[in-house]
């Protein structure tokens, strides 16, 4: 309970800060962590300020005092921070801070040291992870931090293996681990866990933690079977199985996606689609183009979410001849993927008849072009008044 005292005597849950400052520019996001830090009513409101300027890597002697506050939930939200900040400066107090009265400090900054990456903490932290007195969190996490300093030391792999053995690791730390690691015999160990998740009835959130895993290595032949198979055995796992498709071309999967076109998750169809397509066989096109016919939240959401070269044809196809809804929308996913072919399309399409084709093909002309105020000038003419007054 005393962890989650507040000690202003504030509800540690009143948010009230206006959101909406997140979204206006760096400047603004800066000024209102700053602000919600020296002046927030709350501890949490504090402790956001602290996780923004963190991320931001801004204020950073502000960051630094409040890992001296008196508050254990302040005093861990900012030893955090200092590891985004990646200074060697501040290797002395996240030293100190692994010997914190508090376990939440203690386990921050063992994060922070292994965020940050600092080469000198390796024998502190193998201290902490090797300590049998102290707690299972702190120990995982400067194990974690082990890891990420030195991704290739099959050293600590062994040692959080034999931790995992022990019961002292969850399955998902452990995991969570072989995925930082960079040599093979990490990836070894997740394809050996996958095919025994494919031959249990295992936990879904377990089997996408390790194709999530298995996305930071190179798959062997055998982990492509296995991610094959994810798509058909582990209905949890799909999205994830469909992204290793996609990067590493499984044509093998290709019966398996065919199938998901027409399942009811328009995310799970739209990867699908985009996957087909980025593996350039000769009837990808045929096979997703009756799934964007029609004007509905699917077919925009698959066009939305197109991403390879290989749908530069399908996107063209629609803007010339697609629905009139999904036209301007195939434009804009084109101008994402290929701004040269984009560019091309929008010049044969400024005169388009849909004055929303029109907006789309003036956006891309004005913003591409080597003679935007050409566009301008036409646009300023266009004869609907929307068009006309809208700026750029």
């Amino acid at each position: 309970m005393t962890d989650r005292m507040n000690p202003d005597g504030n509800d540690d849950n009143d948010f009230s800060f206006n959101s909406s400052l997140w979204s206006e520019g760096r400047q603004l996001k800066v000024d209102a962590a700053l602000e919600l830090l020296r002046d927030g009513p709350t501890t949490d409101e504090r402790i956001l300020g602290l996780v923004r300027l963190g991320q931001l890597r801004e204020h950073h002697d502000q960051v630094l005092s409040s890992a001296y506050s008196k508050s254990n939930l302040i005093r861990q939200a900012a030893t955090t921070a200092l590891g985004n900040f990646c200074k060697e400066s501040d290797l002395g107090v996240l030293l100190e801070r692994i010997f914190d009265q508090n376990t939440g400090v203690r386990k921050a900054a063992c994060t922070a040291l292994g965020t940050g990456k600092f080469d000198a903490a390796r024998d502190h932290l193998w201290d902490v992870a090797q300590d049998e007195s102290e707690e299972i969190v702190v120990r995982v996490a400067a194990v974690t931090a082990l890891v990420r300093i030195t991704p290739g030391s099959q050293e600590t792999i062994a040692f959080a293996t034999d931790f995992r053995e022990n019961q002292k690791m969850s399955k998902s730390d452990y995991v969570y681990l072989l995925g930082l690691a960079t040599f093979d015999e990490a990836r070894l160990i997740l394809e050996e866990l996958l095919l025994e998740a494919l031959s249990t009835a295992t936990n879904e959130a377990y089997a996408r933690s390790l194709l999530q895993a298995l996305t930071k290595h190179d798959l062997s032949e055998r982990g492509k079977s296995l991610v094959v198979r994810v798509l058909t055995e582990l209905p949890g796992g799909r999205t994830v199985a469909i992204t290793l498709v996609k990067k590493y071309k499984i044509i093998e999967a290709k019966a398996d996606l065919e199938k998901l076109l027409k399942d009811p998750s328009e995310k799970l169809v739209a990867a699908a689609a985009s996957t087909l397509l980025s593996f350039g066989l000769p009837d990808a096109e045929k096979l997703v183009l009756p799934i964007v016919k029609n004007d509905s939240s699917l077919s925009r959401y698959i066009l939305q979410k197109l991403d390879s070269t290989e749908c530069i044809d399908l996107l063209i196809n629609i803007t010339q001849n697609g629905h009139a809804g999904l036209r301007p929308i195939a434009l804009q996913s084109l101008r994402r993927i290929d701004p040269s072919a984009a560019l091309d399309k929008a010049r044969q399409l400024v005169t388009d008849i849909n004055p929303k084709v029109r907006i789309v093909a003036y956006k891309v002309l004005i913003d591409l072009d080597e003679e935007p105020a050409l566009w301008r000038l036409q646009m300023a003419s266009d004869p609907v008044e929307y068009i006309r007054n809208w700026r750029n």
